[in-house]
């Protein structure tokens, strides 16, 4: 897979659906400013995809930038259930290596399901992309940027029912046009 093809495709969905949509209120500003950061893993199966996120986990805890940096699987993990294998592996990872208080994850598939949600809750869309992804951030970074936001427990809330609002029909108008 073209890995700038691949970019291309994530950086539409971030800009068109997550901030179009200002699902995160934090991504114009890093987006705009050239602060996120990509790679995208080659690997073919999650073995594979687990050491390289090791290795981009390195990278990204010796450098400053970038601020944030959204790491991209499309080959290794196609099956929702398998990406929370690895996801779960890979924030064992961070607690093992003592980084649980400098990155976080978020986590985003093309098949997201919030626990417990149903498959067609229009809310899961909130971290559907499209391909597999785990976004490390600096607790730092999100510690300021929460510390600026008037209301930041209200926007996993706000965000589910905007998406509900919209139904299915609005949001898959809106990816198409991705």
């Amino acid at each position: 897979m073209n890995n700038e093809a691949v970019i291309d495709r994530s950086l539409q969905w971030v800009r068109r659906f997550v901030i179009g949509l200002d699902l995160c209120p934090f991504a114009a500003r890093v987006v705009d400013s050239g602060r996120l950061g990509w790679e995208v893993t080659p690997a073919g199966d999650p073995g594979s995809a687990y050491r390289d996120f090791l290795a981009c986990l390195e990278g990204f805890v010796t450098a400053d930038q970038p601020e944030t940096l959204l790491f991209v699987l499309p080959e290794a993990v196609p099956g929702f259930e398998s990406f929370l294998d690895l996801l779960e592996q890979c924030e064992w990872a961070i607690d093992q290596a003592g980084l649980a208080d400098r990155v976080q994850l978020a986590s985003f598939h093309p098949d997201y399901r919030f626990d417990g949600a149903p498959p067609d809750d229009p809310a899961n869309h909130s971290n559907r992309s499209p391909y597999p992804m785990l976004h490390l951030l600096r607790h730092d970074s999100v510690a300021r940027a929460v510390a600026g936001h008037p209301n930041p427990s209200h926007i996993p809330e706000r965000n589910c029912a905007l998406l509900r609002r919209m139904g299915e029909q609005e949001i898959a108008r809106w990816k198409r046009e991705e």
